[in-house]
């Protein structure tokens, strides 16, 4: 008997601290682990990073529409978009796309192992080992904080947010300084903010669990 793993996605209710489950949905193009994902407002859809490949997954048609391959040798990648465009980060090498055309805009060398990218059309952030780096629209630091990371995230138009898988910690971070901390979050690797309630929900390994937070509670 041959057993074969399965990616899936489920759609939940955010409505209440149940989150219901409505529905559940197999990713049959994408039979790979997953490396990464982000949701694009501006085409409506998840971008999903696997085995070397961009995937444009369609909610409402339940399918993906296009795929595009990002990187030759399947090295896992970390996938970010603002209004304009797609950035890939393969560790060490960055790639930006135009996100209607999906052609190629801009490709860079990084001068460090990258472990998470976050960008809007003002900032682009960069973490890795003990650093957490603002980068203009050239790309070059413009600020930089002795903050390791292993997933960063957009809270609001002050604030990022920066899951440390080393120190077992979540970071809230401003432009300027580091802002408060939340300690003894055992190895958060992943972390989302909710847009219509703000919780935010980080995923935890060892074990893999989901722990919800209550924004309102840190920032008095």
């Amino acid at each position: 008997m041959k057993i074969t793993k399965k990616n899936l996605l489920e759609i939940r209710s955010t409505e209440s601290n149940s989150f219901e489950l409505k529905r559940s949905l197999v990713l049959k193009e994408i039979s790979s682990s997953i490396d990464d994902f982000c949701w694009s407002d501006v085409r409506k859809e998840l971008l999903i990073v696997s085995d070397g490949f961009l995937y444009f997954y369609n909610f409402d048609e339940e399918k993906t529409t296009e795929k595009l391959r990002i990187d030759d040798e399947k090295n896992k990648c970390r996938v970010a978009s603002n209004s304009t465009l797609i950035a890939v980060v393969n560790s060490r090498h960055l790639t930006l796309f135009d996100i209607k055309t999906l052609k190629i805009r801009r490709e860079k060398r990084l001068d460090h192992v990258c472990d998470d990218i976050e960008f809007d059309d003002e900032f682009f952030l960069s973490t890795h080992t003990g650093k957490l780096e603002f980068l203009n629209r050239s790309f070059f630091s413009t600020r930089r904080f002795a903050i390791g990371g292993t997933a960063l995230c957009r809270f609001n138009s002050r604030l990022w947010l920066i899951a440390d898988a080393f120190d077992d910690r979540i970071l809230w971070q401003s432009i300027d300084k580091l802002v408060q901390t939340i300690p003894r979050v055992h190895q958060p690797k992943s972390i989302v903010v909710l847009p219509f309630s703000s919780r935010i929900i980080v995923f935890c390994l060892d074990p893999n669990r989901f722990v919800i937070f209550d924004p309102n509670v840190f920032l008095q």
